[in-house]
C-alpha cells in the first residue's frame, strides 16, 4: 500500500518553524543575550533521530539534501537494521550515529526484542558497510545491567571491524517510555560506565578522550582527533 509522506522541504520548514516558537518566550529575558537568541532563530544543525527509524522515510536522501542545501549539518541516528537504505545515502549526512543494541544475537534479541526475525543480521551488515561510508562516523552503547553490559571485548571487536571514528559508552536512562520496560534502578551510574570503558579498550591502543560523569557517558577513539572541536 502506498502511503502520502511529507516533502522534505516542507518538514524541514516546519522544523524551523517550531524551533522558532519554542524559543520565542527567551527573545526579552534578561539573561539571553542577543546575539544568542538570533544564533538560535536560525539552526545550523539537525538531528535525524528520535522518531522511530528515520531510514524509513523513504525520501531520507532529499531530506539531508534539503537541509545541507541550507547550510545545516545533520546528525542520523539508525539502530543499523537497514543497510541497503545506508548504502544508497547521497549525501551522507554530516555524521552517521549507529546504535550497537548488543554484542551477540542472542544479548540482541533479549535486549531490542526485534519484530524482524533478521534484524542482527542486518546489523552485521551494516558494521561490514561502514568503512566505506566517507563520513564522521560514530558507533554508540547504550547499556543496560543485566541486558547488553557483558562481553566488553565483543564491543571492541565490533568497533574496530566498523572503522568508525568514535565509541560512545553511555548508560541506559530511565526516561519516555522506557520507563515502562525497565526501573529506575536499573540505571548504570558513572562509575559502571568508566570501569565498562576501561575493559574495552584493556590491551588495545583505543583510548578514553572525553567523559560526562552527570550523563553516564565516555567516548573512545584512536586519538583525539583535532577536527573534533570544529
Amino acid at each position: 500500500m502506498n502511503c502520502k509522506v511529507d516533502e522534505p522541504s516542507e518538514i524541514v520548514d516546519e522544523l524551523i518553524n517550531q524551533q522558532r516558537k519554542l524559543i520565542a518566550g527567551y527573545k526579552a529575558h534578561s539573561q539571553v543575550p542577543e546575539s544568542k537568541y538570533k544564533e538560535a532563530f536560525e539552526p545550523k544543525h539537525a538531528a535525524i533521530s528520535l522518531s522511530g527509524e528515520p531510514t524509513f522515510y523513504p525520501r531520507i536522501n532529499e531530506l539531508i539534501e534539503e537541509f545541507h542545501s541550507r547550510d545545516m549539518t545533520t546528525f542520523l541516528v539508525t539502530n543499523g537494521t537497514t543497510p541497503e537504505v545506508l548504502e544508497k545515502l547521497d549525501p551522507l549526512p554530516t555524521q552517521l550515529y549507529v546504535t550497537m543494541i548488543a554484542p551477540t544475537k542472542e544479548s540482541f534479541e533479549k535486549t531490542a526484542r526485534p519484530s524482524d526475525k533478521n534484524a542482527w543480521e542486518k546489523i552485521e551488515e551494516t558494521i561490514d558497510l561502514l568503512p566505506s561510508l566517507k563520513t564522521r562516523k560514530v558507533l554508540r552503547l547504550t547499556l543496560v545491567p543485566e541486558y547488553n553490559m557483558i562481553e566488553p571485548e565483543l564491543y571492541r571487536d565490533w568497533f574496530l571491524k566498523s572503522e568508525a571514528h568514535f565509541l560512545e559508552v553511555k548508560g541506559f536512562m530511565s526516561v519516555g517510555d522506557a520507563r515502562q520496560r525497565l526501573p529506575y534502578e536499573i540505571m548504570p551510574r558513572f562509575p559502571k560506565i568508566y570501569d565498562f570503558s576501561l575493559q574495552i579498550i584493556e590491551d588495545t591502543n583505543l583510548k578514553l578522550i572525553d567523559e560526562k560523569e552527570d550523563s553516564a557517558v565516555t567516548l573512545v577513539a584512536k586519538e583525539n582527533y583535532s577536527w573534533r572541536y570544529l
